[in-house]
């Protein structure tokens, strides 16, 4: 058996382009997509990816705002 090389941010890339026409589809349609975010722990450490969500969801939409003016 054979080694295989994955390109991770090609399949996160493709994956993201999926996932963003479906909202669009969803959008389309009269559906309003979000997220929503639980911590339940109080530890620092394990609140940071939940925050970085935050960021790039906020840095989206200002993208998306901004390129609709």
């Amino acid at each position: 058996m054979t080694a295989q090389v994955i390109d991770g941010r090609k399949i996160a890339t493709n994956l993201k382009s999926q996932v963003f026409d479906e909202i669009a589809n969803l959008r389309s349609n009269g559906f309003h997509c979000g997220i929503a975010i639980l911590t339940v722990s109080g530890d620092f450490a394990s609140d940071s990816p939940a925050r970085r969500i935050g960021r790039e969801r906020l840095h989206r939409y200002a993208s998306a705002a901004a390129s609709r003016r």
